[in-house]
């Protein structure tokens, strides 16, 4: 799911799954063309670490330049990584896992954070994920163990954006996997308003510790440094200017920021990928299915199949579920199953797994009946452009990418990574 993630977000880049569609159309012919002029204009970036000195650096510069014998690739011809700025929205992307073997599901919700240079909302960021991550962990993996991979990450990409990514890989269906990532950051907004100062205080002294922390190894600095060299932001003072920023944040600015961009109710530029990795022993809905049932019904049919009940369709569910009012309790939903387990040789063995008081069957009920209360249509203003290329509408608003070198090509570029400081060569 991560290689998806990456490969949607940059430019150039492709996911292998993309760059297979354009195998058969390469040749013998353009491979000996290419490795001809590979290296006939190039551009090299080095960073040297360790015990040398300047002199020693500029040797092995040197001697690249000499082993590969090329002329300077001119500055236009200088490929640089570009930044899609997705447009505000809901998307989903999905893909079966293609080794047969793999039980596991995957999910990665990704929060779409806009920051352009200002530094101060990208501390926020990640003083958010330092408050979240211990949570969300212990909600989900520890009580919930929906998987043994469970975490949050927080990363900017470029000056233009960053995200906030809640990941999870386990055996239950990436769509259930969703709704508790869901159920999870619903309540914790007003965990975050409750937040003592206190522990605040605590938690960004923490942070600022960890940054204040030598390096451990020459390989962990010189990855900080090439970062830096890479992104072109040559930004070498950047511990410096977040401790400064970090240790100015209050909790009116973590409930902002949550606003602006984490919940949906109130962000005006809502913008989310969800990226699902489906295991071939999980049932993969198709687009139509996506279309007419609700993410609840989808999840509620995958642990129904799950605890035994095999042989149960989607309409069989989505019927129970309709028949539920949204003031009724789980166990008025729970009580129609139990008939339907009855019916089985093996009914009483169904009816006492899917009772149980942490039966994933519960779980899944109580989400179809909040399904019902929390409904909320996702906003989107290029209805017509999506339809153009093969996207899905589906009712609750948000978007089925079913190509995703279409949907990339449809999002706008961000611009290249403008230098916290002059560059000034020493040598020409």
């Amino acid at each position: 799911a991560s290689y998806y993630s990456d490969s949607m977000n940059y430019t150039p880049g492709w996911h292998y799954s993309m760059t297979a569609r354009e195998v058969d159309n390469v040749t013998i012919g353009d491979l000996q063309a290419f490795a001809s002029r590979v290296f006939e204009e190039t551009y090299v970036k080095m960073i040297v670490a360790g015990n040398f000195y300047e002199q020693d650096a500029l040797k092995m510069a040197g001697r690249v330049e000499e082993i590969v014998n090329h002329i300077p690739l001119p500055m236009h011809m200088r490929i640089t990584p570009l930044v899609h700025l997705f447009d505000p929205g809901y998307y989903v992307f999905r893909s079966p896992i293609a080794d047969k073997d793999c039980k596991d599901n995957a999910i990665i919700c990704q929060f779409q954070c806009t920051l352009g240079i200002d530094k101060f909302q990208n501390c926020v960021r990640f003083l958010l994920l330092k408050i979240l991550s211990e949570p969300f962990y212990d909600q989900l993996r520890t009580k919930e163990q929906l998987g043994y991979i469970v975490y949050v990450t927080a990363r900017r990409l470029g000056q233009a954006k960053g995200y906030l990514s809640f990941e999870i890989q386990g055996e239950y269906s990436p769509v259930y996997l969703t709704m508790r990532i869901d159920s999870f950051l619903r309540e914790f907004r007003q965990k975050l308003v409750d937040l003592e100062q206190s522990k605040l205080d605590t938690i960004i002294q923490s942070l600022i510790d960890s940054w204040k922390e030598d390096y451990k190894s020459i390989s962990q600095e010189t990855s900080d440094f090439w970062s830096y060299i890479n992104s072109n932001s040559y930004e070498f003072d950047g511990t410096e200017t977040s401790i400064k920023a970090t240790s100015c944040i209050t909790k009116n600015d973590l409930v902002e920021f949550w606003d602006r961009h984490i919940n949906y109710k109130t962000a005006t530029n809502y913008t989310r990928v969800d990226y699902q990795m489906w295991s071939s022993g999980t049932y993969f809905p198709d687009v139509k299915s996506m279309q007419t049932y609700s993410s609840g019904i989808i999840a509620l049919h995958h642990c129904l199949v799950k605890n035994g009940l095999e042989d149960i369709t989607l309409s069989q569910v989505a019927s129970l579920v309709s028949s539920v009012e949204i003031n009724d309790s789980v166990d008025t939903l729970l009580g129609k199953i139990k008939e339907i387990c009855l019916e089985r040789p093996d009914g009483k063995e169904l009816v006492d797994k899917a009772a149980g008081e942490k039966s994933k069957v519960r779980v899944a009920l109580e989400m179809c009946i909040d399904e019902k209360k929390h409904t909320f249509e996702f906003r989107s203003t290029n209805y017509e452009k999506y339809l153009a290329i093969g996207m899905t509408h589906l009712p609750n608003g948000c978007w089925l990418i079913n190509d995703p070198c279409l949907f990339k090509a449809a999002q706008p570029l961000s611009g290249q990574t403008i230098p916290t400081r002059v560059l000034a060569p020493k040598y020409t």
